[in-house]
């Protein structure tokens, strides 16, 4: 069977991270280089044709909206490649589900796009980045699984529009697991709301994402109309703030 090709574009973050020989801590993350990473991990090539960009080498605690979008549109660049069949993204933990979260809502993509990091950085004595990377490219050479959407360990949002969708309630919780553990998150209805976007105006249920760090704030507005397509979302991570607005729409409506 011929292999899949993948793309593997490096942000950074813990799993690029070096410290002292055999210690998890006291590191710097986004030191080194994806060619290094994927080097170090000579089953790697096996599973499919491996092509890298090095876009960042940052701690996650430094992407925002800028490189955001930066992202998002090499990633789109990339959808249109009928070489590439899946993309992996190297990102740091602390802020990767707010960058799933932003390709989710502005990423329209028919190929895998996973997102992984680790807990510890490459130089520990028991680095766990060379599996997470390992199995991040096994599943994207996986074609259905972009019907999930960028997939990351912390994308609750998805089950939040399908709970929506199927009762319109919310669990009280939804457990979520990363490099370092389970943990949950909680997301509160908080009524509905009419927003206007250049699209046009729609009904919304208002969802506010509870995060463990209190500076952080994410609020969306997702629209019944359009399969629960959030039309309106606000981020706040006690740093820098953005906002996002639907300008057009092509999919299922109800």
């Amino acid at each position: 069977m011929n292999k899949k090709n993948i793309t593997i574009i490096a942000t950074g973050g813990t799993i690029a991270g070096r410290g002292s020989l055999g210690k998890s801590a006291n590191y710097e993350a986004g030191t080194f280089d994806v060619e290094e990473i994927v080097k170090s991990i000579p089953q790697i090539r096996d599973l499919a044709n491996l092509n890298t960009i090095q876009l960042y080498n940052v701690d996650s605690n430094d992407m925002g909206l800028d490189k955001w979008i930066e992202l998002r549109k090499i990633c789109h660049e990339l959808e249109k490649n009928r070489y590439v069949d899946g993309i992996v993204i190297t990102h740091g933990t602390d802020t990767l589900e707010e960058t799933a979260f932003f390709l989710n809502l502005t990423l329209a993509c028919h190929k895998p796009v996973v997102l992984t990091g680790s807990m510890r950085p490459a130089t520990a004595t028991s680095a766990d980045g060379p599996m997470n990377l390992y199995q991040a490219v096994a599943l994207a050479c996986h074609m259905e699984a972009w019907q999930a959407g960028v997939l990351d360990e912390l994308n609750a949002e998805l089950q939040v529009r399908e709970d929506l969708k199927n009762g319109n309630t919310l669990q009280p919780r939804y457990y979520i697991s990363d490099a370092k553990g389970v943990d949950e998150r909680r997301f509160i209805k908080q009524g509905t709301e009419s927003i206007k976007t250049s699209y046009g105006t729609f009904n919304t249920i208002k969802v506010v994402l509870q995060h463990s760090k209190p500076e952080r704030n994410t609020v969306f507005w997702l629209a019944p109309k359009l399969d629960y397509l959030p039309v309106k979302v606000t981020h706040n991570d006690g740093k820098s703030s953005y906002g996002l607005l639907l300008t057009g729409y092509s999919g299922k409506t109800n």
